[in-house]
C-alpha cells in the first residue's frame, strides 16, 4: 500500500511498501543455511518454507565429499515446514543441504553457505585458569581428559 500528499505541491512524497509475491512455486531454506555446527546423534531441524504449489519436498545433503547429494528425506509434506534430523556422520566442514520440490525439482533451494557436522565435544572441560602471561613469554597449563562418556 502506498500513501502520499495527492499530488500537491512539489516537491512531492510517497511513502509505504511495495510487496513483490514469487511468480510461481518457490521452496526456501532457513536451516541450515551456513554457519552452524551440527553434532553428529543430536536432533536438529531442517527448516523451510513452500509456496505457490510444493506439496511435497525432498532434502538432500552434501558433505563435500566427492559424494554428491544423499537423500535425508524423500516426500515429506510441505505444509509441515520443518524434518527433524538425526545427524549422522562422516564429519565435514563443507556441508549443505538441498530442499526441492518432489514433483518439480527445478524448484529448489540450497543452504546459502556450508555447516559444520562434527563430534560432540561436550565432554571436554578445561579447568579454571588465572593469572597473567606477559606479552612474549609462555606458561604452560595442565588439561586433563579422560574417556568418561566416550563410546569405545
Amino acid at each position: 500500500m502506498l500513501t502520499g500528499d495527492q499530488f500537491g505541491g512539489p516537491p512531492h512524497s510517497v511513502t509505504g511498501a511495495i510487496i513483490m509475491e514469487p511468480d510461481g512455486p518457490t521452496v526456501s531454506l532457513s536451516s541450515p543455511n551456513g554457519g552452524e555446527m551440527w553434532a553428529i546423534d543430536e536432533q536438529r531441524s531442517v527448516e523451510f518454507s513452500a509456496h505457490s504449489g510444493p506439496t511435497a519436498v525432498h532434502i538432500e545433503i552434501d558433505r563435500g565429499l566427492g559424494q554428491g547429494w544423499q537423500t535425508l528425506v524423500d516426500d515429506l509434506p510441505a505444509s509441515g515446514g520443518a524434518f527433524t534430523w538425526t545427524v549422522t556422520g562422516p564429519i565435514s566442514a563443507h556441508c549443505r543441504v538441498r530442499v526441492s520440490d518432489t514433483d518439480d525439482p527445478t524448484v529448489v533451494d540450497v543452504s546459502d553457505d556450508v555447516f559444520t557436522i562434527g563430534r560432540d565435544l561436550s565432554w571436554l572441560v578445561v579447568g579454571d585458569h588465572t593469572g597473567v602471561v606477559p606479552v612474549g613469554t609462555g606458561e604452560d597449563i595442565d588439561i586433563t581428559l579422560d574417556s568418561t562418556g566416550l563410546a569405545h
